[in-house]
């Protein structure tokens, strides 16, 4: 029979912050925080509308293609991860958009959107982001 922990925190024994996950094989181990995503938003640049979000305080769409995301809880350190995706807009099918992380600290990120082929700034209609690293 199958078991169900329902509980409303977790805290390691060791140290509170730091809980151990074994992994499916049973030969390795990850730590639970480092694996969580810390801030992801789901936004539409060209609106700008946030559809959904954890960790992010605002949005704000400083010109064509650079926009700032606000993070409410900082990060440990500027070395944090972002991952991202960016949708075509219709009337530009058939050409790539790329994200790059313009400028970084602990509480906000500077991100850039832009064609692929010719380097052009550009608002996405559906813009994915997600940050991983330590909080602080």
């Amino acid at each position: 029979m199958a078991s169900i922990l329902k509980v409303d925190s977790m805290q390691g024994v060791t140290s509170a912050g730091d809980i151990t996950i074994t992994s499916e094989g049973g030969s390795a181990t990850q730590s639970l925080q480092q694996g969580l995503a810390k801030s992801w938003v789901l936004w539409n640049q060209s609106s700008p509308t946030v559809y959904d979000s954890l960790n992010v305080s605002s949005m704000t769409d400083s010109s064509t293609g650079f926009f700032d995301m606000n993070i409410t809880n900082a990060m440990g350190s500027t070395n944090y991860v972002c991952h991202f995706n960016a949708t075509v807009v219709a009337d530009h099918a058939g050409q790539s958009l790329d994200v790059r992380n313009a400028a970084t600290d602990t509480n906000s990120s500077r991100m850039e959107v832009f064609y692929t082929e010719n380097n052009a700034a550009r608002d996405s209609t559906r813009l994915n982001l997600t940050f991983l690293g330590d909080l602080a």
